[in-house]
């Protein structure tokens, strides 16, 4: 005669399935979330490279204008600076840096076509390269740690009369966003007509020790050297 399945079988059984469901969970959900930070981190690096090889093309641009009294290629940044910047050398090479970098070129950036533009149509500009100060809102922030997102402009301002001698006000109209979800951008001054670049984007990572994720900073540096004409 065959035997029936007993209670206490039936219990065993049922538990271990429990277990075995629990545990699939909890693997799968970690599966999931290493999957999630690991394209968050992926994604901020590929915000930086692309930021930096926007930085790079713009300010190859760069050349020393016919302005009087010009003898560089750039401005003193305008403020207002990080915090712990010199204000009277934002740019200093032992300094913690500044966030926005003030450039003359012959080239119209706000322009797409402007480098298929002929010599002769080209003209003096100034443009500002600034991390704006304004935060973005952290939609993924699901009650942690917000990060720091802050977005990176090109903008022109008009030319001075003479170089170094403000003001350089605001061209209403002429932005751009070079990129956005920055936490944080340096520029500080390299020997010659060099400019070291630190850029710097905040992503998610799951911890081991830590319930939830934690916030990481990913980094990226990178230098010019300014292909300037001396008129």
């Amino acid at each position: 005669m065959r035997r029936g399945v007993s209670l206490p079988e039936l219990l065993v059984a049922s538990s271990l399935l429990a277990v075995i469901g629990l545990v699939t969970t909890i693997l799968y959900g970690n599966a999931m979330g290493t999957i999630q930070f690991t394209t968050s981190r992926s994604d901020t690096k590929q915000i930086l490279r692309q930021a930096l090889n926007r930085l790079t093309t713009l300010l190859q641009t760069a050349y020393i204008p016919t302005l009087p009294g010009a003898n560089s290629c750039y401005e003193k940044p305008l403020a207002p600076y990080p915090s712990g910047a010199n204000a009277t050398d934002p740019l200093a090479a032992k300094g913690p840096g500044c966030n926005s970098f003030l450039f003359y070129t012959p080239v119209d950036l706000l322009d797409p076509n402007a480098l298929a533009a002929p010599p002769a149509s080209q003209q003096i500009r100034l443009f500002e390269i600034r991390l704006q100060e304004s935060l973005e809102v952290d939609r993924s922030q699901n009650g942690g740690q917000a990060l720091i997102l802050r977005t990176l402009v090109l903008q022109e301002r008009g030319l001075p009369v003479t170089f170094g001698v403000p003001p350089f006000p605001l061209i209403n109209g002429r932005l751009r966003v070079l990129a956005r979800r920055l936490s944080d951008l340096r520029f500080t001054r390299l020997s010659g007509f060099g400019l070291q670049i630190r850029l710097e984007a905040q992503s998610r990572q799951r911890t081991l020790t830590a319930k939830g994720a934690t916030v990481l900073t990913n980094r990226l540096d990178g230098k010019v050297y300014f292909p300037v004409l001396i008129h």
